[in-house]
């Protein structure tokens, strides 16, 4: 490559001036015309288009390498000096480049190729030299002379720099080289150009002056410190900055929505009246061939070409993007989304991409806040509305699939009194605040949120409680708090797979054999069957992250009294039997292949220490003046009272800090917790002397070795020592096997029991209790009548429903609803009330797995039974025959008083 010889005149460009000018103004200082200037600058003469179709060069826009080395080879111009003087110094911030052809992607951004704006003033003190700044559609006002830009020529109104100057013509700094149609001073006929040229003197064109602290000039620097930083870090984007780029998008996107035919009247109202003049008249102004187009052609989705309309656009976007937050930036957005609808706009969360491409997350965020309060509760929460930064649900379904695995059925205690506002309804919070975390930023719905987390809630009760935390004050942290915990779920997975411990079978969590052997070496009361069933839930819950009610294996009722008692089991817990449960809990995983994981965990409450939420913070309770209420006998309520808390928060410190066992005096109670280490020194031989041969009473060897009698009369039943009542011996033995299965398994009553071994009721009583046993009680509403002790004639079909109180009863108001019209009428004759009759055919269904009646919509049943329900209705009505057959005459056995709610 061979380089021209360097120039006779060195000519420095000005500072931030433009190619084009500085090859104009060194073509003016050597007294020649441009084309004979750009051969020696190494620049070939481009070919005409209409002959060769050939792109024209546009040096203004890039230069390549080797052009760059030969201009400052010749001109002993530094290399990125040359580079700077084109509008490749601003590509990826204000504009983009096609590096190939080289030209401006006009639907980019405000992209502007060709043609330029200009300051009059600038042009007179720097001898019409232009600058590169002036040919972005991002300049609007100059900010040294307190001006708009001038959009074109006075004389002809055509816009400057749209093509490279004549070559064959001299160049006149600061007149309009358009060719004019009227003839001036100007040399006219060059080499055989005979067109002749405006010749108008761009320096005295007329611009709308501002004064200072106008709001455009304020918009103006906003654009010009963006540009040169090339991030965005002011306002709205103090916490999320982003590139320039995607901040002029930004821009761009509001202000052409602020220009639309739905928004023009509002924007003329947020306008200062001398740029209100401007606007319109931009907006009647009949555009000239090669003159700025009307502003109303397509406003805003390409650069403007009038200035007082990219002063409007910018400053309208300004004032929403430079508010202190996003929230407030919002607000200040209402009018361009909420508002507008009423102006016939079309806003919806799925409209908001039509804005512009290339916006940033913030401009998204802040789009979503100014609907919220026309999105369902459910909607706030899959927008995050409530978060830092709002977005979009996630489309590709992994923030759901980990939130699954991260989130428990029931949310973590601490984290539920902390959101709980309080109520009744406390317990439907949990797993209800669970599925609100795991629709947070997805697209999963409510009711597969509530099958992927295990069916612990209704779907319906869902929905009603996001309707009534909706109505809440706190509503609005509640629903922070939630994005908070759900996107932290999402990042950081903890280190439990809750997807896969529901999945587990539970069927042999704690078995009594374990529980008897925690019971000894705990030296905890081991009690009747049903304590032992509040610790196999209690563990399940634990493991699983399931309501304890849903664990597996539980043959007591599981009604509010048994929700009460799990409660109760948490704040009586001591630290020996804690760590004993938690290492059965650790049993079970292994047994399982889960390894590697803790019993329990929960997230830290540091992600919402700054929310002002409705419960109280756990970690301002004292944990050591809570056990010390507790050990001097007051009641987990009432500790909570006098520590300023909620009971709901005393159980969750107590389920992880359990308190040490409390000793009281004879007479006092029950006993919290035994000494352990007493405990296990009582010999089985030495109890067997003190019960057999000297007669003792489980209460006097419990006084002997510091111990409650319960635990003396559960190591007597370990060792198989005969049992004495009050220094008697009992005359007969009753083995817990042969009770079990006569009692339990065959339901004949302790009374036929006691004749059978020729013994007291009472006796028969007191045996049970002695192997914790649980008594069953039989009558019209539990069992049919003829049924007493004989289960065996009860059809398979019927046997899983004939537990537990008034179970009789419900079979027989399902075989009477058929011939009814529908539930209501069906209850009135049987003398119930709707929501029992519904109530008894949800426990039904439950307890023999199969739907009873058809559905006639999501929440609505009819009389009309299935196959499955048939078949048990003729089974309780065969039954029902077969005792009429026997007393000669039909029974039935309907309610006998109304029920009320």
């Amino acid at each position: 490559m061979s380089i021209p010889r360097t120039l006779p005149v060195r000519f420095e460009p000005l500072p931030g001036e433009a190619l084009d000018s500085w090859f104009e103004a060194l073509a003016h200082r050597l007294h020649t015309p441009l084309g004979e200037l750009l051969p020696q600058l190494g620049l070939p003469r481009p070919q005409h288009r209409k002959r060769t179709q050939d792109i024209p060069v546009e040096w203004t826009v890039m230069l390549r390498p080797h052009e760059i080395e030969i201009i400052a080879a010749v001109t002993r111009i530094a290399p990125e000096t040359l580079a700077g003087m084109t509008l490749a110094a601003y590509d990826g911030r204000a504009v983009f480049i096609d590096p190939v052809t080289r030209h401006v992607k006009r639907r980019l951004l405000w992209g502007r190729g060709r043609g330029s704006r200009y300051c009059p003033a600038c042009l007179t003190e720097s001898d019409a030299r232009w600058k590169i700044i002036w040919r972005l559609g991002w300049s609007f006002a100059c900010l040294r002379h307190r001006c708009l830009l001038a959009d074109a020529c006075p004389a002809c109104g055509r816009v400057q720099r749209d093509h490279p100057h004549p070559r064959g013509l001299p160049v006149h700094p600061g007149s309009c080289s358009h060719p004019g149609t009227v003839e001036r001073s100007l040399p006219q006929r060059v080499r055989g150009d005979r067109r002749p040229r405006c010749g108008a003197d761009l320096r005295e064109a007329p611009v709308l002056a501002l004064p200072e602290g106008h709001p455009a000039l304020a918009a103006q620097q906003l654009v010009l410190d963006l540009i040169d930083s090339g991030t965005a870090s002011f306002g709205t984007y103090a916490n999320h900055p982003v590139p320039a780029a995607q901040a002029l998008a930004d821009i761009r996107a509001i202000a052409g929505r602020a220009m639309s035919d739905t928004s023009t009247g509002e924007l003329t109202r947020h306008l200062p009246a001398d740029l209100l003049s401007a606007y319109r008249q931009a907006r009647d102004h009949e555009p000239v061939p090669r003159g700025p187009a009307r502003a109303d052609v397509r406003p805003g989705f390409m650069a403007p070409s009038r200035a007082a309309v990219a002063a409007a656009g910018v400053m309208s976007a300004a004032e929403i993007l430079t508010a202190a937050d996003i929230r407030q930036a919002a607000r200040r957005m209402r009018w361009l989304t909420t508002e507008a609808r009423e102006r016939g706009a079309t806003v919806t969360a799925s409209t908001l991409g039509h804005w512009g491409r290339g916006t940033s997350p913030v401009l998204l965020g802040t789009q979503l806040i100014s609907l919220e309060e026309d999105f369902r509760p459910s909607d706030r929460l899959r927008y995050r509305t409530a978060s830092r930064l709002p977005s979009y649900p996630d489309r590709s379904g992994d923030r759901a699939d980990r939130l699954s695995r991260s989130t428990p059925s029931l949310l973590w205690p601490t984290w539920a009194a902390r959101l709980s506002p309080g109520g009744t309804w406390d317990r439907f919070l949990r797993p209800a605040f669970s599925a609100c975390v795991l629709i947070t930023g997805t697209r999963i719905e409510i009711d597969d949120a509530a099958t992927e987390l295990g069916d612990a809630i209704d779907p319906h009760n869902i929905s009603r409680i996001l309707q009534v935390l909706e109505d809440t004050p706190s509503w609005p942290q509640i629903t922070a708090a939630l994005s908070r915990l759900a996107d932290h779920l999402a990042q950081n997975p903890p280190p439990i797979d809750y997807w896969r411990r529901r999945s587990l079978d539970y069927t042999g969590v704690l078995p009594d054999e374990q529980w008897d052997d925690i019971c000894r070496t705990t030296g905890a009361f081991r009690g009747h069957g049903r304590k032992a069933a509040l610790a196999r839930a209690y563990l399940f819950g634990r493991l699983s992250g399931l309501p304890c009610e849903a664990a597996p294996g539980i043959a007591v009722p599981r009604d509010n009294d048994f929700r009460n008692g799990i409660a109760a089991f948490v704040t009586t817990r001591f630290p020996q039997l804690a760590d004993a449960l938690d290492e059965a809990g650790q049993d079970f995983l292994a047994r399982h292949g889960v390894t590697g994981e803790p019993t329990v965990w929960q997230p830290p409450l540091d992600l919402i220490v700054d929310l002002d939420l409705p419960g109280p913070d756990p970690r301002q309770v004292d944990i050591s003046e809570l056990h010390r209420l507790l050990l001097a006998g007051q009641s987990p309520s009432k500790a909570a009272a006098e520590l300023g808390t909620t009971l709901a928060v005393v159980r969750c410190l107590l389920d992880e800090t359990p308190a040490p066992a409390r000793q009281v005096a004879k007479g006092e109670g029950r006993l919290a917790g035994p000494r352990t280490a007493m405990i296990k020194k009582i010999d089985k031989d030495d109890l067997a002397r003190l019960h057999s041969e000297e007669n003792l009473s489980f209460a006097q060897i419990a006084e002997q070795f510091g111990t409650s009698r319960h635990v003396i009369q559960q190591l007597i039943h370990h060792y198989e020592i005969p049992v004495t009542h009050h220094g008697r011996r009992f005359k007969v033995i009753i083995s817990r096997e042969w009770l079990h299965e006569q009692h339990i398994v065959h339901g004949r009553t302790l009374i036929e029991l006691a004749k059978i071994k020729g013994i007291s009721p009472a006796a028969m009583n007191r045996w049970a209790k002695i192997h914790n046993i649980q008594t069953r009680r039989f009558g019209v509403h539990t069992h049919h009548p003829d049924l007493r002790g004989n289960l065996d004639a009860v059809p398979e079909l019927l046997r899983p429903a004939l537990t537990g109180p008034a179970s009789w009863k419900r079979l027989r108001v399902l075989a009477e609803l058929p011939g009814h019209p529908d539930i209501a009428s069906a209850a009135e004759a049987l003398s119930l009330h709707p929501a029992t009759v519904w109530h008894y055919l949800d426990r039904l269904e439950k307890e023999l797995s199969g739907e009873l009646v058809l559905r006639a919509g999501k929440r609505r049943r009819t009389t009309t039974p299935t196959a499955f329900g048939g078949q048990v209705i003729q089974a309780v009505r065969d039954l029902e025959h077969t005792a009429a057959d026997r007393e000669g005459s039909p029974r039935i056995v309907r309610p006998a008083a109304p029920t009320t709610r």
